[in-house]
């Protein structure tokens, strides 16, 4: 990731358009007019050991009207005088933002420069595990990584696995692709789409072996596995489309207008359109609907019947609505770029250029 290089006073002013959406969000959850809104560019994120934490505090405003309609404060942490609303710090950002693989017992797993690291959940020390380097990092269950990483021939890359407590113990999963984007797990294959033109979308087994192509031509700016298929927001077709994960035709659901981080849950799919600025839904009942406004939506989870996500390239923040669009809430907020999380029954987990903080849910 590289740093930020946008001039001083086109920062100002994104910083002042997110602080008035986040005034927004505290007045009500109803998304911005498509027909009239414009955002920046954004998607999930793809960590790369490159990365350097070059972003500063953005500011913020909290969300969630009380019943005297006052806004109640979103909780914050200050890096600077170690005082918030809420947040734990476990570890500070040094010279690199903090990306968040997961949580693994009572181990929060984490990627810190070009190297793998690990902390306890109710805080300590952080420890070393290995050496790391590369982009688009997964966890494969509880005990694996799977990341991209350069290829000894130019403009192409491997897709290789390791075991977690042992990140330099490498297996090769696929042997050379064109550059990698969009990786998403099932519990056999890794799917991928490449940055080739025309691009395509390719799966693999886990356990290595020759890559499938599984949809020509399609260019995801989002991908998702659900329920046996593998969605994807389309940057040609201007559709949200899905294909079997096993191969077959392609099926347009919903028109979209663009794209960006995807999630699914009992039979709907979510999504950031960051050039709408909204949070999308579709599910075969109720078609497509903007649940929440969203400025740069960067990653999407749900957990149980709460949809969470990260947004903000400058002052950044994590929000959550029910998935049904009700209970719209501010989870952190005023954290430095570039925010990943995870969600865990009792915690969010976040991670980036602010530290790696703990908030109970």
């Amino acid at each position: 990731m590289r740093p930020l290089t946008t001039p001083v006073g086109l920062l100002s002013l994104l910083a002042l358009v997110e602080l008035e959406a986040c005034r927004s969000h505290a007045d009500s959850q109803q998304a911005p007019d498509p027909s009239g809104s414009t955002g920046g560019t954004g998607g999930a994120p793809e960590h790369s050991s490159s990365g350097s934490n070059a972003g500063a505090a953005g500011t913020d405003a909290g969300a969630g009207g009380t019943a005297d309609d006052t806004p109640a404060p979103c909780p914050t942490f200050d890096p600077d005088s170690d005082v918030g609303l809420g947040p734990q710090l476990l570890h500070p950002a040094d010279r690199f933002e903090i990306y968040v693989l997961g949580a693994i017992g009572d181990l929060v797993y984490f990627i810190e420069g070009e190297a793998l690291r690990r902390i306890p959940v109710e805080g300590g020390v952080a420890e070393t595990v290995g050496p790391w380097a590369g982009s688009w990092v997964r966890l494969i269950g509880d005990d694996a990584l799977l990341w991209a990483r350069p290829n000894s021939s130019a403009d192409t890359q491997q897709i290789v696995r390791a075991p977690l407590t042992d990140p330099e113990d490498i297996s090769i999963v696929v042997e050379s692709t064109p550059y990698v984007q969009h990786v998403v797990l099932d519990d056999t294959h890794v799917f991928w789409a490449t940055a080739t033109t025309p691009p395509d979308v390719y799966r693999a087994p886990l356990e290595g072996d020759e890559p499938e192509l599984l949809v020509a031509g399609a260019q995801p700016l989002g991908a998702v596995l659900h329920d046996g298929y593998y969605y994807w927001i389309d940057a040609i077709s201007d559709q949200l489309e899905r294909v079997p994960v096993s191969g077959g035709a392609r099926e347009e659901l919903a028109r979209v207008l663009f794209g960006g981080p995807m999630a699914a849950s009992a039979g709907a799919i979510f999504w950031g359109d960051t050039v709408l600025s909204t949070i999308e839904k579709w599910s075969p009942g109720s078609g497509r609907v903007q649940l929440a406004a969203a400025i740069d939506p960067l990653q999407l989870k749900v957990w149980e019947n709460t949809l969470y996500w990260s947004q903000g390239l400058l002052a950044g923040a994590v929000r959550s609505v029910g998935v049904d669009g009700d209970d719209p809430r501010d989870v952190l907020c005023r954290l430095r770029p570039r925010t990943s999380f995870h969600v865990t029954d009792e915690h969010l987990l976040v991670g980036g250029g602010s530290g790696l903080l703990r908030i109970s849910r």
